[in-house]
């Protein structure tokens, strides 16, 4: 335990054999019982670097601590678990309690008023120490709770971010009406029991993840709010809630004044399965957005005739359709355009697409789900093209 003020400790190190296996601690009920705790006012500017927290020294199996792996509260501050190269990473994997705290990061754990400029950086949270097997937490991977705030998990570079995957609980559980401004950007999540993020009781101040309203395999546009705020793009991993847990990071782009964003893609294909979060300039991020499935469209730019084209949106085809079809349409010039997919009430369905792009003759091909990548049921659907002067 480091606490009372102890300060500018290093636990474990980068070298050969200077991380240590901190495992198997199971002392008083939390928020004690932990592999690592830093404790109090004062408990500043420790660093904990390249241990194996909860595993035995090949990092495959489990040897627990009680309560969770790492625990940082009472108002420590400043103190960093992990870096930025791979030494410097933690395994924090295979911690749990006897039983299941709802509330309680099993792997990471930051809590209380004062908690703060805490990082959390290029650790493997609930895997095994190659980082492709399960190891999990019994819990939560990290949890930020009752006013801990202004920590960042992950960073503002891609090497900064943790691998949080096959945890029993959330990836990253946030809670508490005053647990605001914890930056979570670049992590990768996968496979944790339920979602990647969860953001409850108007914990970082109420921010709301974007809406992802359509994607080509070149562009992914939407809205959100604040203007300003920072959008990340992931591939997704499959979730059953339909919100992705963000498995890999493509892109990033910034709302615009009118609440509005659109991110070139680069690696990205038809069919491919994408998830957001945002990230305001007080440093809350969001929990993951809606999925939305990437759609094929093909275009041939400026007519080569020379004559002007009408603006003109065809007939699907097949139609009817099972499970895919072809939506043709024609802009005279280049333009923003969207289309969004209606049912029968006319309630939006899916928006295929909603971006600029040039004059010409051009096809999409709807693959007939919903904005959260679900298919959509059986039944009569109607299309719609709108740009900024026109809706047919």
């Amino acid at each position: 335990m480091i606490s009372n003020g102890a300060h500018d400790n290093i636990v474990g190190g980068t070298g050969t054999e200077e991380g240590n296996i901190i495992s198997g601690n199971r002392g008083s009920p939390f928020p004690f019982g932990g592999g690592v705790e830093i404790l109090g006012t004062g408990s500043d500017h420790n660093r904990v670097i390249g241990n194996f927290i909860g595993a035995d020294y090949f990092g495959v199996r489990a040897l627990r601590n009680g309560s969770a792996g790492v625990i940082i509260g009472d108002g420590a501050r400043y103190n960093v678990i992990g870096g930025t190269t791979a030494a410097e990473g933690n395994l924090i994997a295979g911690n749990r309690s006897s039983s299941f705290l709802p509330a309680v990061g099993a792997g990471i754990h930051l809590f209380g008023s004062g908690t703060s400029h805490n990082e959390i950086l290029g650790n493997r949270i609930g895997v095994t120490a190659d980082g492709t097997g399960k190891l999990p937490n019994r819990g939560h991977g990290i949890a930020l709770v009752d006013g801990a705030s202004d920590n960042r998990v992950g960073g503002d570079i891609p090497e900064a971010g943790n691998l949080i995957a096959n945890n029993e609980g959330d990836g990253i559980y946030i809670s508490g009406r005053l647990t605001s401004g914890n930056l979570i950007r670049y992590n990768r999540f996968h496979d944790n029991d339920s979602l990647g993020i969860l953001i409850v009781d108007s914990a970082q101040e109420g921010t709301a993840p974007p809406l992802l309203q359509s994607a080509s395999p070149l562009v992914v546009a939407g809205s959100g709010q604040p203007s300003g705020a920072v959008v990340d793009i992931f591939r997704a991993a499959p979730d059953p809630s339909g919100a992705g847990e963000g498995l890999e990071y493509l892109a990033s782009g910034t709302v615009a004044p009118n609440g509005e964003f659109s991110i070139f893609l680069t690696s990205v294909l038809a069919g491919d399965t994408l998830t957001a979060q945002l990230t305001d300039s007080n440093g809350n991020s969001s929990a993951f957005s809606a999925n939305i499935v990437v759609q094929a469209i093909t275009g041939v730019d400026d007519d080569p005739s020379g004559l002007p084209l009408a603006f003109e949106l065809k007939q699907n085809y097949p139609n009817p359709f099972n499970p895919v079809t072809t939506i043709s349409f024609t802009v005279p010039v280049r333009t923003r355009v969207r289309l969004d997919v209606l049912n029968a009430l006319g309630e939006i369905v899916a928006t295929p697409l909603n971006m600029i792009i040039p004059s010409g003759e051009h096809s999409l091909v709807w693959t007939g789900r919903d904005i959260t990548g679900h298919p959509v049921a059986s039944g009569v659907y109607f299309y719609r093209l709108t740009t900024a002067d026109r809706s047919i």
